[in-house]
């Protein structure tokens, strides 16, 4: 009996020890900001089911964003990463979208805009965000604290980027996701957060600069 009764006390320490063990990581979860926007319940599902090809958590942690900060998204499309932005800038950030120009010529470019603020409108978390054109005057220099863009530049290649580019030479931290049939999955660019130097991009298409930080 008494060792029966060991065993039994063995087991419920065990399954106390687990139960405990899955709480604290529910909690640790649910209090990370940047997981619970990406966890968020006004995304899309055909958005989240991309998760695990694009890893949103990885990315924007890697970009070190921070929930306080003004954030520019350049040509955020049809808004796949500005559903997280959103929530995770929504409490104490800003979140300016620059997309397409509004009054573009380009038909493809226009419907682009404009299917893009029925976004926008179709949820109060999205409330907060300003919307500018790609190629206009983003916002006052030192008023934002990091540019990101997602799977862009392969389409800006030509006049467009440097556009583009000459918009974001005020602020001091450039992130771009370089995620396009150009580079592997798995390589990094990482040149600090400092500085406002122009971008390049070689032959090679390796980017090179200082103030810019690439996945």
């Amino acid at each position: 009996m008494i060792v029966t009764k060991l065993k039994l006390g063995k087991n419920f320490c065990s399954k106390n020890f687990f139960t405990l063990l899955i709480i604290f990581f529910s909690f640790s979860l649910s209090a990370d900001p940047l997981q619970k926007a990406v966890n968020n319940e006004f995304r899309d599902v055909k958005n989240t089911s991309r998760d695990i090809y694009r890893n949103p958590y990885e990315t924007l942690s890697f970009f070190e964003l921070e929930p306080s900060m003004t954030v520019v998204e350049l040509s955020p499309g049809g808004g796949w990463y500005t559903e997280i932005l959103a929530s995770y800038l929504d409490n104490s950030g800003t979140l300016i979208a620059a997309h397409f120009d509004r009054n573009s010529s380009n038909n493809y470019l226009k419907k682009s805009r404009l299917n893009f603020e029925k976004k926008i409108g179709s949820e109060a978390i999205y409330n907060k965000i300003k919307i500018v054109d790609l190629t206009s005057k983003l916002s006052e220099p030192g008023s934002v604290d990091a540019v990101l863009t997602f799977r862009n530049l392969h389409n800006w290649l030509g006049p467009m980027m440097d556009k583009v580019f000459s918009n974001t030479f005020e602020f001091d931290k450039v992130c771009f996701d370089m995620h396009s049939r150009f580079f592997r999955r798995s390589r990094r660019f990482s040149a600090g957060v400092a500085g406002s130097e122009t971008i390049s991009i070689d032959e090679n298409l390796n980017p090179t600069t200082k103030g810019t930080r690439f996945l």
